[in-house]
C-alpha cells in the first residue's frame, strides 16, 4: 500500500526539482530578455533591471520573487514601463507552469497504475 506511494515520491520530486532549477534560469534568461528588448529608456533600464537581480538574489530558494514591485515604481516612466511588468510576469509564470507539467504527467501515471491494481484486486475477489 505505502510502497506505491514512496516509489511516487521517489519518481516525481527529483523530477520536480530539477524542473523548476532549469525553470529558474530560463524565467530569469527570459525576463532579462524582455527588459532589454523593451521600449524603455536605458535610465529606466538600468535601475530596473538592477532592482529585480536583487529581488531575485534575496529570494529564498523555492521562492518566486514578486517582480512587479520595480516595475510599479517606475509606472510613471509610462505605460511601456507596465507592458513589460505584464510581459514579464507572463513569461515567469508560464516557464514554471510548464516545468509542473512532467511532474504531474508522472504522478497521474502512478495514480493510474494504483487504480488498474485498485480495480484488478477488488474484482479478483471472492465475495463468499
Amino acid at each position: 500500500k505505502h510502497i506505491g506511494f514512496v516509489l511516487g515520491l521517489l519518481v516525481v520530486s527529483p523530477a520536480l526539482a530539477g524542473a523548476l532549477t532549469s525553470a529558474a534560469r530560463t524565467a530569469t534568461a527570459s525576463a532579462a530578455a524582455i527588459v532589454l528588448d523593451a521600449p524603455l529608456a536605458l535610465k529606466v533600464k538600468v535601475p530596473l533591471a538592477l532592482d529585480m537581480k536583487d529581488l531575485v538574489g534575496k529570494a529564498r530558494r523555492g521562492e518566486i520573487p514578486d517582480l512587479r514591485g520595480p516595475f510599479d515604481r517606475r509606472a510613471g516612466n509610462g505605460p511601456a514601463v507596465t507592458e513589460t511588468r505584464d510581459e514579464v510576469t507572463a513569461a515567469v509564470e508560464a516557464t514554471i507552469t510548464r516545468a509542473f507539467r512532467p511532474s504531474f504527467a508522472a504522478a497521474a501515471l502512478f495514480a493510474a497504475a494504483a487504480t488498474i491494481v485498485a480495480v484488478g484486486v477488488a474484482l479478483g475477489r471472492d465475495p463468499g
